[in-house]
C-alpha cells in the first residue's frame, strides 16, 4: 500500500466545495443542507459556532501554516469530523482541496465560479476584501475579539497559503485576477474529472441532485423547491458597519478610561 492510499481517512465530508468565496458558496451551503448533507461547514457557520478563545478558527489557521502534509491533514480531519460535517464549502475548506482529495477519495467535489474574473473581484472587494483594504475600519474593529483573534488570523493564514501555492494574494487588487485563474485551474488539476461538478446556482437543483444521486427536493404539496439564491453582500455590509460602530465605541471607552486614570493619578500625586 503506497503512502497516497494510506492518507485516506475514515469518515469526513461526502461533499466538498472548491470555489473561492463570493462564487455562490452560501447558496450552495443552503442547498446542501436542504438536501440533507448537514451539518455543512461554511465560513459563516464556522464563526457562528466558535467562541473565545476561538479554538476552531485557530486550528484552521494552524493548518494553513503547517507545511508538513501528514500533520496538516491530521488537523484538517479533526476540524471536519469534530462537528460531524457531511459537507464543507467556502473558505477555509477550499484552500485545502489538494489535501482533501487524498483524504476523502469517495467524496464528490463541486466547483463554482462567477461570470467573469472582474465580477468576482468586484464582489469580493465590496465585502470580504474590506477586512484588509479598509484600514480605517480595520483599526476601528481591531479591539473586537472576534475580528482580532478569529477573522484576521484565519484570512491572513489562508492568504499566506495562497501566496505559497499560487504566488498571488486574494487581498491584493493587483494579483486577485491571477489568483482567481490559478485557483480555478488548480481545482481542475487536482480533482478527478469523474468526481467534479462545475456548477452554477442558476442551474437549479436538477443537475446538482443528479450528481449527488439524491431526489430533487419538494415542498409538502410535491412542488419542486426553488434553489436558494443567498446574497451575503447586504448581510456582510450590515455586519461590517456594526463592527465599525462597536469598535469605535470600544476605542472611545479605552481612550476615555486611560484619560480618567491619568487624571486620577495626576491628582493623587499632586
Amino acid at each position: 500500500m503506497n503512502k497516497e492510499t494510506t492518507r485516506a481517512r475514515a469518515g469526513g465530508p461526502l461533499i466538498i466545495g472548491t470555489g473561492l468565496p463570493r462564487t455562490g458558496t452560501t447558496s450552495l451551503y443552503e442547498a446542501l443542507e436542504t438536501l440533507g448533507f448537514t451539518p455543512c461547514h461554511h465560513f459563516r457557520s464556522m464563526i457562528a459556532g466558535d467562541w473565545f478563545p476561538y479554538r476552531h478558527s485557530r486550528l484552521w489557521s494552524k493548518a494553513a501554516k503547517t507545511q508538513d502534509k501528514d500533520t496538516r491533514q491530521e488537523i484538517l480531519h479533526h476540524l471536519l469530523t469534530e462537528r460531524g460535517c457531511k459537507a464543507a464549502v467556502d473558505y477555509p475548506t477550499s484552500c485545502f482541496v489538494d489535501d482533501l482529495v487524498e483524504m476523502y477519495p469517495n467524496a464528490k467535489f463541486i466547483h463554482g465560479e462567477r461570470s467573469s474574473p472582474e465580477v468576482w473581484r468586484k464582489s469580493f472587494n465590496e465585502t470580504i476584501g474590506r477586512l484588509q483594504q479598509d484600514k480605517v475600519a480595520y483599526y476601528a474593529a481591531y479591539l473586537i475579539p472576534l475580528f482580532r483573534f478569529a477573522l484576521v488570523p484565519i484570512y491572513s493564514a489562508m492568504d499566506e497559503r495562497n501566496v505559497r501555492i499560487f504566488s498571488a494574494s486574494i487581498f491584493n487588487p493587483d494579483s486577485q485576477i491571477e489568483l482567481y485563474h490559478r485557483h480555478n485551474a488548480f481545482m481542475r488539476q487536482v480533482v478527478p474529472k469523474d468526481k467534479l461538478l462545475e456548477y452554477d446556482p442558476k442551474q437549479g437543483y436538477e443537475q446538482l441532485c443528479k450528481f449527488l444521486n439524491v431526489p430533487v427536493p419538494t415542498d409538502e404539496r410535491g412542488n419542486k423547491l426553488d434553489f436558494p439564491h443567498a446574497n451575503d453582500s447586504e448581510r456582510f455590509k450590515r455586519g461590517w458597519t456594526f463592527a465599525i460602530v462597536l469598535g469605535c465605541t470600544t476605542w472611545l471607552g479605552v481612550v476615555g478610561g486611560a484619560y480618567y486614570m491619568a487624571r486620577s493619578i495626576a491628582r493623587a500625586t499632586s
